[in-house]
């Protein structure tokens, strides 16, 4: 019994606690990931992603980023790795190709109306494009 009120009062104050995680952590996580696949590797690693790009995602205060998507697609037969945030009221789509990696940003009534009223981000996918060096959604 003594055991059960001692592990009681543990998870109590564990979820007491907030998240010391953030999400600039993660950045400079996947990039120390990255030189470390390099230095391990036969052949060279090319790093996708960069701390500075991670960064730039912006972010308002007291709104949490939830990752919705993730997978790799062909946009414009070009292979990319496409991950989606909702945050708030917007949708961020990024795309990481072997080079560099865009973004695109969208109000999430917008990409509600893409997705035809539902939680269907292949739809989004079909309709991205990367023209000019740029992601950009085409309507159909």
């Amino acid at each position: 019994m003594k055991l059960y009120k001692e592990n009681q009062m543990l998870v109590k104050r564990l979820q007491n606690q907030n998240s010391i995680y953030r999400f600039s952590d993660f950045g400079e996580g996947v990039r120390e990931h990255e030189e470390l696949l390099n230095r391990i590797s036969e052949y060279p690693y090319r790093v996708t992603r960069n701390k500075s790009f991670y960064k730039s995602v912006s972010r308002k205060k007291g709104v949490k980023d939830e990752i919705v998507f993730m997978r790799a697609a062909f946009i414009s037969k070009k292979k990319f790795d496409i991950e989606i945030y909702k945050s708030g009221k917007k949708m961020t789509i990024l795309a990481f190709d072997n080079d560099e990696a865009h973004k695109l940003c969208l109000a999430w009534v917008e990409a509600l109306k893409v997705m035809e009223s539902s939680l269907n981000y292949d739809k989004i996918i079909e309709k991205l494009r990367y023209e000019n060096d740029e992601l950009v959604l085409v309507e159909e």
